[in-house]
């Protein structure tokens, strides 16, 4: 469906699993090549700070977009929940859900690696 709440900030949890340690590092990194997006037509770089456990988006230094890893939950099994949150900040360059070229309010999904 159409978002109608102009949601701008997305919070998750993602399962992992690593049964030989409990001790291991995430680092993201954003959408490029075939894959980039863009924001009003700018190619949106992405830059991971292992600080804040930020990956951030920009275009000529402007911030469109954040992804923040939070906590990480070991559940005990060899698998943990780590919590993370997608802030949207500026607007990303997307067709509308039926493709016709026409922008419109709707979702776009996007990969973080």
């Amino acid at each position: 469906g159409d978002d109608k709440t102009n949601e701008t900030v997305r919070s998750v949890t993602i399962t992992v699993t690593d049964v030989g340690s409990n001790s291991f590092v995430v680092a993201l990194t954003g959408p490029s090549g075939s894959s980039a997006l863009t924001s009003d037509g700018n190619t949106i770089d992405w830059a991971w700070n292992g600080f804040t456990n930020t990956l951030t988006g920009t275009t000529d230094s402007i911030t469109v977009a954040t992804v923040a890893v939070g906590a990480t939950t070991n559940n005990g099994d060899g698998t943990y929940d780590i919590a993370y949150t997608t802030t949207l900040l500026g607007a990303l360059d997307h067709l509308d859900s039926n493709g016709d070229g026409v922008q419109g309010e709707d979702t776009l999904a996007f990969d973080v690696g």
